[in-house]
């Protein structure tokens, strides 16, 4: 009895770390017992960060609110494409002080290709809250992105940053924007963006389609896009005396059906396609 006691022990021991790591539908746990104690699968050791390299599998989802304890740590980094992380309603919190982001990449554009994230909070993280470099093709959706003092969600090209509420991001950051895209093409729709200290929303490329966000208590612009062929539609702007409401490259740019409000400047070049409302009148520069 003495002889099998340590190998029974062991056993124990192993079923209760798998039962921990692998839900019963195949998605991989993560948990603040796993990430500071064990790691929480392969790929991953244990403290913050927790690893994500997909050797383990794809699909990943939060069963307890994380907090990192100590600054200068990212909370969750990526290191391969194809993942989704489902943070399942809870949060991803960082200790305000520091260098860390919420959730980042090893690599400039490491998690491109269908990568998701989705709904639950990040916040309090001196970095970025959400910062995914130049990968391509991801998806934010369902988000709140609070208190991140270097700024909010930043995502490369034909990204989807869908639903997410971004809210008082950037307090270290004069050059902080709420909701940043690096490439070109993606959607950035229905999100509520407000408390910048810059912009609200940077579409940095071509290509974009921006729609049906409300940005408000932005510093200096509430939509800006560079390059050509970016359409803004159905966005409502308040901008509480801020110096612009949208800002285009040229006049490439269609802006449809926008209410802008409490701005110095409404529009800086684009093309009006039509049923704006700038600062209470029709007639939009």
């Amino acid at each position: 009895m003495r002889a099998t006691t340590p190998l029974l022990f062991t056993l124990c021991t192993l079923a209760a770390y798998a039962s921990s790591a692998l839900a019963g539908d195949g998605v991989l746990e993560i948990n603040q017992t796993c990430a500071v104690s064990t790691g929480c699968f392969s790929g991953d050791t244990a403290g913050f960060p927790v690893t994500i390299d997909g050797t383990a599998g794809r699909s990943y989802r939060l069963t307890s609110d994380l907090n990192t304890g100590s600054p200068n740590l990212d909370g969750i980094v990526l290191e391969t494409s194809r993942l989704t992380v489902d943070f399942n309603g809870f949060s991803l919190t960082g200790p305000s002080i520091g260098t860390g982001t919420g959730v980042g990449v090893l690599g400039n554009g490491a998690a491109s290709g269908l990568s998701t994230l989705h709904g639950g909070a990040i916040r309090g993280f001196r970095g970025r809250g959400i910062d995914l470099g130049q990968s391509d093709g991801v998806r934010v959706e369902d988000m709140v992105i609070q208190f991140n003092a270097g700024g909010g969600i930043y995502v490369g090209g034909d990204a989807q940053v869908l639903g997410n509420r971004v809210l008082d991001n950037g307090a270290f950051a004069s050059a902080a924007d709420g909701i940043v895209q690096l490439g070109a093409g993606g959607r950035i729709h229905g999100n509520l963006v407000a408390g910048v200290p810059r912009s609200g929303i940077n579409g940095r490329a071509e290509g974009a389609s921006i729609s049906d966000n409300v940005v408000r208590d932005f510093a200096q612009t509430g939509i800006v896009t560079s390059d050509s062929g970016n359409s803004v539609q159905r966005n409502t702007i308040l901008g509480d005396g801020a110096p612009t409401g949208i800002s285009f490259d040229n006049t490439t740019n269609a802006y449809r059906g926008n209410i802008i409000s409490g701005v110095l400047n409404t529009v800086v070049s684009g093309r009006d396609a039509g049923g704006n409302v700038c600062n209470g009148s029709t007639t939009c520069p």
